[in-house]
């Protein structure tokens, strides 16, 4: 036996003669909210994405810094790299919906 997943279960009652504007409007704003719902879930994988790519340089760039003189050129570059990221970092998270 076949059965509808969520959507074409919605559809069926959308198109239903039987069923109030009222429960249809009301159908319709439940989708809205999934929607958004899945909007919101994609942006906070994105920018945990974000935020855990720029751990893992910062993470190289810490090793490699170990190693350099503090007051080589590359170190002084390292350091600001790190100061960026950091911002970068803070902007995400107050962009994060969670």
């Amino acid at each position: 036996m076949a059965t509808l997943d969520d959507a074409q279960e919605v559809e069926v009652y959308l198109s239903a003669k039987t069923v109030s504007d009222k429960v249809k409007e009301a159908m319709r704003e439940v989708i809205r909210r999934n929607q958004a719902i899945t909007r919101l879930g994609a942006k906070i994988t994105e920018i945990e994405t974000a935020i855990r790519v720029i751990a893992e340089e910062q993470g190289r760039m810490r090793m490699n810094m170990s190693q350099l003189d503090h007051d080589s050129d590359l170190y002084r570059r390292y350091v600001k790299k790190l100061g960026a990221q950091e911002d970068e970092v803070e902007k995400l998270r107050r962009e994060s919906p969670s």
